[in-house]
This record gives structure tokens, C-alpha cells and sequence, in this order.
């Protein structure tokens, strides 16, 4: 039976923290080491409900995109996050993250965003970047359609892959081929230059 240690290793090796932008807070973040894990819940965030259904179904571990936390000086009751960490740790609940790092990594949310948005990705929205053992990642993606769309088709093609309950789009009168994308908050690149002058993959 796997440990929650084996858990963290097998994910931290796939997607690894050093992708993760300055500010972000990633990895097991809650946790004891030594629980061997029978069932795992995956959610986007680490809330109470997620807590209370982690219980109930019996799981030894959270894994979640967004961290429970980005700095803490303290852990106790008196304080939203401080009653999430005693609850879960009263349970034998671990609780791991990966955020920036999962969206910068090759075949993470970006990738996995531009396959459903039907884009063949060219490059990166930021700049291209290596680690230490030679992996590229960045973040946010850019490419092309097979084949130019009208806006409004193209709007449908993004709503039904997405299954989005809505959308906010300008629309600047001619039909989509080039399309740029990004997992999470991506409005530093909208003032960006040409995609094109951008790192390449």
C-alpha cells in the first residue's frame, strides 16, 4: 500500500516545484509522511465541504491545484485555515498541491486546455525556462487552429469543450486561427506583443 510519501515523490517527479512561479506555494502542505493511503480525493480547491467529503469517504489525501495557503505563521483554531489543518491532521488527512507548476509543466493545464480548445500549440506566452536537470515549461500557450473559424463558431467550440456556463469576449471583427491561452490568471499577457515574438517550444 502506497504512503502519502509515495504519493508526493511519484507527483513531485512528474511535476516538479522548481516550475512553480516566486510566489506560489506547492507541494505537501499538510501532511503525515508515514500514512498509507487506501483513497484519494482530487479537487481545484481544499475547502471545508472537500474536508468534510474527505472524511466521509474515507480518504487519506487531498490533492488539489490550488494551495491551502501561500504564507502562515501560526496553526490553530482561531483562524479559518488553522481549523481546516486541525481537522484534516485530527483525521489522517494529508493535503497536496500543485498550482503554477502543474500549469507551466509540458502536458499540464495548458496543455491540456489547448487540446481542448482544438489549438496546436507553438509556444509559450512567457518566456521559455529549464530546469535543473534540462526540462522546458512556462506558462500560458499559443498556436494555431487546423483552419480559420468564425468568431461566433469559435465561441460555441470554446463553450461546449470547456462546458462553460458562459463567456466575456470581445470581439474584433475577423475569423479565429491564431489563438493564445492561459490556465489561471493570465492578464499580465494580454498587453504582450505579437505572440510570435515569443520563445518557441
Amino acid at each position: 500500500m502506497p504512503k502519502v510519501k509515495d504519493i508526493v515523490t511519484y507527483f513531485t517527479a512528474l511535476v516538479p516545484p522548481e516550475m512553480k512561479m516566486d510566489y506560489d506555494n506547492v507541494g505537501l502542505l499538510v501532511g503525515i509522511n508515514g500514512t498509507e493511503v487506501k483513497k484519494a480525493l482530487v479537487a481545484l480547491d481544499i475547502t471545508d465541504e472537500v474536508i468534510d467529503e474527505a472524511i466521509n469517504s474515507n480518504a487519506q489525501i487531498i490533492l488539489s491545484h490550488h494551495p491551502m495557503y501561500s504564507e502562515l505563521k501560526q496553526i490553530n483554531d482561531d483562524s479559518l485555515i488553522g481549523r481546516k489543518i486541525v481537522k484534516m491532521l485530527r483525521h489522517g488527512i494529508s493535503g497536496f498541491c500543485q498550482h503554477t507548476n502543474l500549469d507551466s509543466v509540458q502536458g499540464g493545464v495548458n496543455d491540456a486546455l489547448a487540446e481542448k480548445l482544438g489549438v496546436k500549440v507553438e509556444g509559450y506566452l512567457d518566456e521559455k525556462l529549464s530546469t535543473a536537470d534540462g526540462r522546458e515549461y512556462g506558462m500560458g500557450r499559443f498556436g494555431q487552429l487546423s483552419s480559420p473559424v468564425d468568431f461566433e463558431d469559435y465561441l460555441c467550440d470554446v463553450k461546449f469543450g470547456l462546458n462553460a456556463s458562459g463567456l466575456r469576449y470581445h470581439y474584433a471583427g475577423k475569423p479565429v486561427f491564431k489563438v493564445a491561452l492561459c490556465g489561471g490568471s493570465g492578464g499580465d499577457f494580454v498587453e504582450k506583443p505579437s505572440c510570435s515574438a515569443v520563445t518557441r517550444l
